[in-house]
This record gives structure tokens, C-alpha cells and sequence, in this order.
């Protein structure tokens, strides 16, 4: 330390004073004192936290046998002290080369914050819809669970239902007639007339004989479903625009990954107790970083279904040079019709014994009759083998009782596997409740992570002192008004026997949420109060279902979804007894 002038001593610690005398205080016993910094300039003193160096060109390099410590000053890190307290370079650090620049990564942010916000409450509709469109089954069995419960029926049941429904609804039994047999699904044998793909016309719930046994009813499934599909729209209108909003929640998955390079790496962070708007955001990132296989499935699935017609004309303008026809007849779908003339009805159970000969280890789903009574008339018999995730492998027998087409045959091409595994695929009915179950707990997640993306927008503003009020409120009447419309549309048709009785329900729920946003105004007291409305919707159309079917429910899912429907009334009700458990007495 002679470099260091006068003064300099009261730079250094008072240990290190003491243990050279400069200061007369004398270091404690049993303590070494620090190594005095010697990147000192020596003419003069260097102020508090700016230490220079002592060579006035570029470091030199540490000599062999350098050791690494903090100075005594404890104003810097002297990363590399050589003998001659001279310090070396400094240690190049390599940096990770980023996949996307920080400008695109902002960009790319800025796009799906412009579309998710577009597009947030349709997205949503359409993904809380289909949640509850997983379970139309199970709600068709709960709507009428009055009707005879089946495991199987004979082959001649067949013929019984299809000469009692031609004696019912003869006109609308000219165009098609569909007896679907009883499932593991649907224990139910179902006779319909008129309809397409068990879309409209008039259907009976069948007993073991195939004899009518009641008309079916099923307002509030017939209404999540269309909801889902189209927007409660026209039918080409609806489905197009809910293929167009797949196409936007597909775009926004693809730029959420693009936007979140650190999304693996941060996949188990998940912090709580903090800022709300950290909170939604690690929500919304950790949702969409587990659920991103399973959302990607649903949308391209959604999208394909949702723009079929749009799809498939696109392809037969170049295929086939814009002949559609030759196009659905390729797929299997019905070509040209021939000249008809009258016809007798062939016996549709001898039918069903040459599918069972040929197929044993299937099973048969439906047996569809088309033209009957015309010489034009095709029975096609539908079954499904086990292991399969296509519901859709057919037998067709022409106006004598005649195959005339099967999957072994014709061989079944890819094209037509693919598209007929589209729909158990989008809505999961393929593995039982169990997959049910799960995606329908993952379709509530996606409709979180929806929810929470522009909350995350609200409460960025809020932070910025730019708030919204208004447009919080509007956001939450959004998110919890609609479980109020749709518990409404299941519950007044329980009561009010009218094929408008769900979407009047649903209407008149959603405009009370938006009522209510009027008259609040702290968005979360209105949340709450929207849940507890929901939960008490819930337990009210549980205990009125019961009681209107008690005498005559011989289905079980009926008491089984009205005890689902209270453990979630439970769930929704949990948030409100814990802040009055919070409260002091």
C-alpha cells in the first residue's frame, strides 16, 4: 500500500486500517484481514463505487497462478487478481442465440393480442359449447330418461320398427328411414323418419320389439349442439363461421407458441400471491402450454368440419373439374339417382345375419333404409369394429337383398377413414366416459385461458392508469352470464314443453348477465354474484328434473347428471363460502 497517497486510508474498511496502523483501530482477534484493492490511480482519490484500473490502455493479462476474490474495498469484483494486483480481461460470456428476433417475438405478440381480443367472445361461445356438446348423449338420456332401456334386440326388431314408423310418418318415410340399434352409449333402439344423419324429421324411442314407445324430446342437446356447430345460424352460414373462428383460434395457439419463447422452460411456474395480472398471465401460459396437443386436435378437426363443403368443392373444382357428383359418389356418398319405380321392401334382418356372418367380431350401430318402396331403394347397415376410431364402416344392399358394396370389397380408402373419424375425434366419442370426461375438462381449460387473455388486456390498462371499467364489467356479464344461459335453457324446457323453450332460455339468461353489468360496478362483486346465480340455477334444475321424472326414471343417467349437475353448483358456490368463512364475526 505505499502507492496509496494521503487520504486514501478512509477509503479502505476499518479492518483493513487497523491491521496496516493507519487508523489506530485495531482489527478483532481471530479475523483475517481483506486484501487491500490495488486498482488504485495514486495521485489522487477515486469516489465511492467508481474504481479505475492502473493501466491506462488495455488490461493486461493475468499473470500465472492468479486467484479470484473480492477487494478489500468492497466496491467492485475483481475477477482475476494477479501477484502484481494488476487485473486481467474480463471472461467473454456467451450468449444463447435467440430462434426469433425480439422484434418478431413482439410483433407476433401484438397480432395475437389484436385477434384474440376481435374474436374473444365468439371463441369462447363456441368453446364452452362444445364442452357441454361432449356429453349430448348423456343429456339426451337425461332429457327423457322415461323411455325403455336396452342392451340388444333381435334382428326382426328391425323389421317391426321400420313397418310401424312407414305406418307413423308415411310421407316422411319415402325419403329415409333410420333405426339406430342400442350401444354402450345410447342403450336406446331409436326410430326416425325424414331426417338426415339424425338431423330433423320425427323420431320414437322403441321397445325390445321395435314397437313405438314415446315420441323423443330432446330440446335443450338439440340446442348446445347447434349452438356449437352454427352460432344457432343458418345451417351453411353457421357452419362456415364456426369454421372461419377455428381458423382464428388455431392462428392464435400457433402465434401463443411463436410469442412465449421461454414456454417449456417456464412450464411448471405458476405464480400466486403476487400482481392479479402476473397471476391471469401464468395461468394463461401454463394452460396453453399443457392443453396445446389436445387444442390443436379439436381445432383442425373443428375447422375441417366447420368448411367440409367449402373444402371439399375447393378440391373437386381441380379433382374432378368441378364435378361434385362424381365427387360424393367417390366418397361414398350417394351418386346419381336411377329411375324408380315401385318396389317391395326387402327383409332389412336377413340383412343384418349376412353382416353378422361376414363381420362377427362387429357391431352393428344403424340400419338406414333410403327410396323405400321404390326400385332405387339401397339399405345400408353401419357398424363399428372394435379398435377403430372411425364409427363409419358399411354394408349396402340393393332393392333384392343383394350386396352390392362392403368395406372388403371396395376397400376403404383413406380419404373416407379420415373424414368419418373427424367427428368422435372433435368431440371425443371414442373411449367411453373416461375420455368424455377429459375433454371436457379440457375444453373448460381452453375456455379459461380465452377468459384470462383479455383479462390480462384489462389489467395491463388498469396498471398503465388507463382502466376500463366499463369493458370489464361487459367481459365479465360475457364469461359467467353465459353458464346462467345455459343452465336457463336446460331448465325451462323441464318445465315448458316447446321447441323454442331452450334458446328463449338462453336468451333471456344472457341479457340478464348484461342487465346486471348495468347495474354493478366492480366487476369481481358482479362475477360473484353471476356464479352464485349459476350454482343456484344448477341445484334448482337438479331437484325440478327429479321431481318431474321420478316416477319414471328408468334411465340412470338421469339421476347421475342431476348429481353432476349439483357437485358443480358446489364448485361454482366454493370461492363465495370461503370469503364468508374470511370475514370476522
Amino acid at each position: 500500500m505505499a502507492g496509496l497517497g494521503p487520504g486514501h486510508d478512509r477509503l479502505l474498511p476499518r479492518d483493513v486500517r487497523g491491521a496496516r496502523g493507519g487508523s489506530g483501530v485495531r482489527r478483532p482477534a481471530g479475523r483475517r484481514a481483506r486484501r487491500p484493492c490495488l486498482d488504485r490511480q495514486p495521485d489522487r482519490a477515486v469516489p465511492l463505487g467508481r474504481p479505475r484500473h492502473l493501466g491506462a490502455g488495455r488490461p493486461q493479462d493475468p499473470a500465472p497462478g492468479h486467484r479470484h476474490g473480492r477487494c478489500a474495498c468492497r466496491l467492485q469484483r475483481c475477477d482475476r487478481v494477479g501477484p502484481a494486483g494488476v487485473n486481467g480481461p474480463e471472461p467473454k460470456v456467451a450468449r444463447r442465440k435467440l430462434l426469433l428476433s425480439p422484434g418478431l417475438v413482439g410483433a407476433v405478440l401484438a397480432g395475437h393480442s389484436a385477434v384474440g381480443l376481435a374474436l374473444a367472445a365468439l371463441i369462447y361461445l363456441v368453446c364452452l359449447s362444445g364442452s357441454l356438446a361432449v356429453f349430448a348423449q348423456e343429456l339426451q338420456r337425461w332429457e327423457q330418461p322415461a323411455g325403455p332401456v336396452l342392451e340388444s334386440v333381435a334382428p326382426r326388431a328391425v323389421d317391426e320398427g321400420f313397418n310401424a314408423i312407414r305406418a307413423k310418418a308415411p310421407t316422411l318415410a319415402k325419403k329415409t328411414v333410420s333405426i339406430e340399434l342400442p350401444s354402450a352409449a345410447v342403450p336406446r333402439l331409436t326410430l326416425s323418419a325424414g331426417g338426415d344423419e339424425g338431423v330433423g324429421g320425427e323420431k320414437w324411442l322403441a321397445d325390445a320389439a321395435g314397437r313405438p314407445a314415446a315420441r323423443i324430446r330432446r330440446p335443450t342437446s338439440d340446442f348446445i349442439v347447434a349452438l356449437h356447430t352454427g352460432l344457432l345460424l343458418p345451417e351453411g352460414i353457421g357452419r362456415t363461421l364456426v369454421g372461419l373462428i377455428g381458423i382464428a383460434l388455431l392462428a392464435l395457439l400457433l402465434s401463443g407458441v411463436l410469442a412465449h419463447p421461454r414456454m417449456i422452460k417456464d412450464a411448471f411456474t405458476l405464480r400466486r400471491g403476487g400482481s392479479w395480472r402476473l397471476q391471469q398471465a401464468d395461468l394463461h401460459n401454463r394452460l396453453g402450454t399443457w392443453g396445446l396437443p389436445f387444442y390443436l386436435t379439436v381445432t383442425l378437426t373443428g375447422v375441417f368440419l366447420g368448411l367440409f363443403f367449402v373444402i371439399f368443392a375447393s378440391l373437386a373444382a381441380t379433382a374432378y373439374k368441378g364435378d361434385l357428383r362424381h365427387a360424393f359418389s367417390d366418397m361414398g356418398f350417394e351418386g346419381e339417382r336411377p329411375q324408380q319405380t315401385a318396389a317391395a321392401v326387402p327383409s332389412m334382418s336377413a340383412m343384418i345375419e349376412v353382416v353378422r356372418a361376414k363381420a362377427p367380431e362387429a357391431s352393428i350401430r344403424s340400419v338406414s333404409i333410403e327410396r323405400a318402396g321404390t326400385s332405387g331403394q339401397k339399405v345400408n347397415v353401419t357398424v363399428h369394429r372394435p379398435g377403430q376410431l372411425s364409427t363409419y364402416e358399411r354394408y349396402v344392399f340393393d332393392t333384392s337383398g343383394r350386396m352390392v358394396d362392403s368395406p372388403k370389397a371396395t376397400g376403404e380408402t383413406i380419404s373416407r377413414q379420415i373424414l368419418f373419424a373427424l367427428q368422435p375425434l372433435h368431440f371425443g366419442w371414442f373411449g367411453g366416459i373416461v375420455v368424455k370426461a377429459a375433454y371436457g375438462l379440457l375444453g373448460l381449460a381452453l375456455c379459461v385461458m380465452t377468459s384470462s387473455g383479455v383479462t390480462i388486456w384489462l389489467a395491463r390498462r388498469r396498471d398503465k392508469g388507463r382502466p376500463a371499467p366499463m369493458w370489464e364489467r361487459i367481459w365479465t356479464a360475457t364469461i359467467w352470464g353465459q353458464p346462467v344461459a345455459l343452465a336457463l335453457a336446460a331448465a325451462v324446457p323441464v318445465l315448458w314443453r316447446s321447441e323454442t323453450a331452450a334458446a328463449m332460455g338462453w336468451a333471456a339468461g344472457a341479457a340478464s348477465a348484461f342487465a346486471l353489468a348495468c347495474l354493478y360496478r366492480n366487476d369481481r362483486a358482479l362475477a360473484l354474484t353471476l356464479r352464485l346465480l349459476t350454482a343456484v340455477l344448477l341445484v334448482a334444475l337438479a331437484v325440478t328434473h327429479g321431481v318431474v321424472w321420478s316416477r319414471q326414471m328408468e334411465d340412470s343417467a338421469g339421476w347421475i347428471v342431476d348429481a353432476v349437475l349439483i357437485v358443480g353448483a358446489a364448485v361454482l358456490a366454493a370461492p363465495l363460502s370461503k370469503r364468508a368463512a374470511a370475514r370476522p364475526s
